[in-house]
């Protein structure tokens, strides 16, 4: 009877360590293999788009200029001229903490020309 309580112990305890390093081959397997797979440069396909920044040159006021100010002739000439990014709220902080910040509307303005191709 214990000798075969030993058997069966040793088979199991066999069959467990034969699972462990399975799936340790299985595992090292796959990294070994898909590793290269992964390390490949991706170089994107030839396109003719072309990125322009936007940055600069934009015109703003800390007001509300009304509802012509999105029109292409509305004159702007008294705006501030910035580049972007911007904070309008920047002079309003450098009074201290008892400052209250503008709460209210802002416009922002820039012209460019869209290549129709």
């Amino acid at each position: 009877m214990q000798h075969e309580n030993i058997k069966r112990y040793f088979a199991v305890s066999l069959r467990s360590s034969l699972l462990r390093n399975t799936a340790w081959f299985v595992c090292l397997s796959l990294l070994i293999f898909i590793r290269p797979l992964a390390a490949q440069t991706y170089s994107p396909p030839p396109n003719s788009r072309q990125d322009i920044n936007l940055d600069a040159n934009w015109r703003f006021i800390q007001s509300d200029a009304g509802t012509n100010a999105a029109n292409i002739g509305f004159i702007d000439s008294s705006w501030t001229n910035l580049n972007l990014p911007h904070t309008w709220d920047i002079a309003d902080g450098q009074d201290g903490p008892s400052t209250t910040y503008y709460e209210g509307i802002g416009w922002y303005r820039n012209y460019f020309t869209v290549c129709p191709t």
